[in-house]
């Protein structure tokens, strides 16, 4: 119990904040050039995590994000029947979807 209490508190430090978030969105970030390089194609464009409040790293998540979908299909091995659109989010499926066996 009261190391918990000591992490909330230490949470509450608005450096401590921003070290936790970078590491998370570094290590996501890491994660998804990993998955483009061993299986589809890295972009040349390289982002740089150098943070130095929380909204300029949750830009720089969504950019390493926009990139990584961007580039998401070359992972897919394309079959003439079907093909992925990445052009954005969308919070309801497209008709049709799953597709008919």
């Amino acid at each position: 119990m009261d190391a918990r209490r000591g992490q909330y508190r230490l949470f509450e430090l608005p450096g401590v904040r921003l070290y936790l978030a970078r590491e998370v969105i570094r290590a996501k970030v890491h994660n998804q050039r990993v998955m483009l390089l061993r299986y589809g194609d890295v972009p040349e464009r390289v982002l740089s995590l150098r943070a130095g409040v929380l909204t300029e790293l949750l830009g720089i998540e969504g950019n390493a994000a926009a990139l990584y979908f961007e580039q998401s299909e070359s992972m897919l091995q394309q079959r003439a029947d079907w093909r992925f659109d990445w052009r954005g989010r969308n919070r309801r499926s497209p008709d049709g979807w799953p597709p008919a066996r």
